[in-house]
């Protein structure tokens, strides 16, 4: 599955309005028109379930949306 899953499962709940790109060392989800908390919920669970976690969410103005960086879990190896 993995991000092609992430990514089908964003343009299915919202279409037209969202692009997943990727950012240094992870991945943007870019919103247009912001996102409700229950949305936000959503897409914390299926980046979650995909193994990557919320960074940072701000509001980038040239692109007039709402960003919230991803970046994949750190595996830490039994040493």
């Amino acid at each position: 599955m993995g991000l092609d899953y992430v990514r089908d499962e964003v343009f299915r709940a919202f279409p037209n309005r969202a692009d997943v790109v990727g950012a240094s060392n992870g991945v943007e989800l870019v919103v247009r028109g912001g996102l409700k908390a229950s949305e936000l919920v959503f897409v914390e669970s299926i980046f979650g379930a995909e193994g990557f976690r919320l960074e940072r969410i701000y509001f980038h103005r040239n692109r007039d949306a709402l960003v919230l960086r991803f970046k994949p879990l750190e595996v830490k190896a039994d040493v």
